[in-house]
Order: C-alpha cells, then structure tokens, then sequence
C-alpha cells in the first residue's frame, strides 16, 4: 500500500516533470512559430514572440562575449568574481594565472 508521503512525493516529481515538458514545448512552438514568419508577425500573442526573441538574443550576446574574452580578462573576470564570493583559494589560483 502507498503512504501519504510517497504520494505527497510522486505528486511534486510529476509536477516538476510537467513544468519542464511545458517549457521545452512551448519554446518549440514559439521557435517554429518565429522561424515559420521569419521574425514577422506570428499567429501567437505578441508577449510569447517578443520574450523569446529578447531570450535568444541575450543568450546570443553571453555567447559572443565569452568567445571575445582573451585569456587575461578570462582571468581577471575570474579573480574579481571570486573575491566577491569570498573564495580566496579559488581566487589566487587565478591569479597566478595573470
């Protein structure tokens, strides 16, 4: 016989799963919704269109700023944000690096 708990704990993990299938399928449709009107205007709500194109294109941006960065301001990025966690060890390896 199934307890309380492992019912409490089968809900939550099928809900999880659940969220996670909706987003990788919404984004599908808003991807080929976009890709289908080249950008334009699309059959779905202008809010769906809009936040996924502002995804994509910040994510295109991290990328191309982290292919930009030379291996001195890799290190030197590093360092700071290290010091703001306050993990001298990690920090002087890179350091040592500069």
């Amino acid at each position: 016989m199934v307890t309380k708990a492992q019912k409490e704990q089968f809900k939550a993990e099928l809900y999880t799963f659940l969220q996670e299938q909706m987003k990788v399928f919404l984004n599908q449709a808003i991807e080929h919704q976009v890709e289908e009107n080249q950008g334009l205007e699309t059959k779905m709500h202008n809010d769906l269109a809009l936040s996924y194109r502002i995804k994509q294109d910040n994510q295109k941006r991290r990328e191309e700023i982290s292919y930009k960065e030379t291996e001195r301001e890799k290190f030197k990025r590093l360092v700071h944000e290290y010091s703001l966690k306050h993990d001298p060890k990690n920090s002087e390896k890179y350091i040592m690096n500069l």
